[in-house]
C-alpha cells in the first residue's frame, strides 16, 4: 500500500524588540492541531498528509516519498501602517531567510524531527486502517512536541527507510527554500488569505508556493521575456 505522507515545519521568527516581533501568527488557532476526520471515511492512506506546524509562522508539506508538495508562511504588519501588504510579504520573507539559515546549519536535527514525524504519520495511517477506519486527510504534528520526542532517548531510534525520506525532504526544503528567498520578493508564492486581528492592530497575510505555483511562475515569466 502506498502511503503519502506531507510535513509542516515551522520555525523562527523576526529578530528585534517591536512589539511586531512578539506576535503568534497561530494565535488564533494555538492548540487546534487535532486530527479531524474528513466527511464520509473515503480518504486513501495514499492520500494523508502530514503537518509539522509550530507557532512561528511557517508549515512546509510533503509526501512520504519525501517530495515538496507546498510551503506555507504568515507575515505581519502593523495595520496602522501603510503598505501593509508590502510590510507582510518582507515580513514572511525574513521568516523563512531565518528559518532556511537555522535548516542548514542544523540538517541533523531536522532531519531527526522530520524522521520521526514519518514515523508517527505511518503509524497513525496503519493503526487507523487496522481499525477498520479510513485515514484522516490530514494529520498535524507539532515540532515542539516531535523535538521533544527526539530529545528522549527512551524513545526508538526512526528505521533507516524514515531517515532517508526525512533527507531527502531536507534536501528539497533547502533547495526550494533558496530559490524562493533569491529576490526581493517571494518567487512564486501567491498569497492566499489575509485578516486584521488584535482590534484592527495586526494585518496577517498567509502566502503559499507549490510545485504547480513555481511552474506557472516559470512560465509567466518565460512569456514575458521571450523575444
Amino acid at each position: 500500500m502506498k502511503k503519502l505522507l506531507a510535513v509542516a515545519v515551522a520555525t523562527t521568527i523576526l529578530s528585534g524588540c517591536s512589539s511586531i516581533d512578539k506576535i503568534n501568527p497561530f494565535s488564533s488557532n494555538e492548540g487546534d492541531y487535532s486530527v479531524t476526520q474528513p466527511d464520509g471515511n473515503t480518504t486513501a492512506v495514499k492520500d494523508q498528509t502530514v503537518g509539522l506546524v509550530n507557532n512561528e509562522g511557517i508549515k512546509i508539506y510533503y509526501t512520504l516519498m519525501g517530495n515538496l508538495d507546498r510551503i506555507e508562511v504568515y507575515g505581519v504588519a502593523p495595520a496602522w501602517k501603510g503598505n501593509v501588504e508590502i510590510v507582510a510579504e518582507l515580513d514572511a520573507k525574513e521568516r523563512l531567510v531565518k528559518y532556511l539559515y537555522e535548516e542548514k546549519v542544523n540538517t541533523n536535527r531536522a532531519v531527526e524531527v522530520l524522521a520521526r514525524t514519518v514515523d508517527k504519520a505511518r503509524d497513525n495511517a496503519l493503526n487507523r486502517v487496522n481499525n477498520g477506519l479510513e485515514p484522516n486527510a490530514t494529520v498535524e504534528f507539532k515540532e515542539e512536541q516531535i523535538e521533544g520526542e527526539v530529545a528522549d532517548q527512551s524513545n526508538k531510534t526512526s528505521n533507516n527507510t524514515s531517515r532517508r525520506v526525512a533527507e531527502r525532504i531536507e534536501q528539497t526544503k533547502i533547495s526550494a527554500l533558496t530559490k524562493i528567498t533569491s529576490s526581493g520578493t517571494l518567487r512564486a508564492m501567491r498569497k492566499i488569505g489575509s485578516e486584521v486581528r488584535d482590534d484592527g492592530k495586526t494585518y496577517v497575510a498567509v502566502y503559499r508556493w507549490s510545485e504547480k505555483d513555481q511552474a506557472t511562475a516559470n512560465e509567466i515569466r518565460d512569456k514575458m521575456f521571450a523575444n
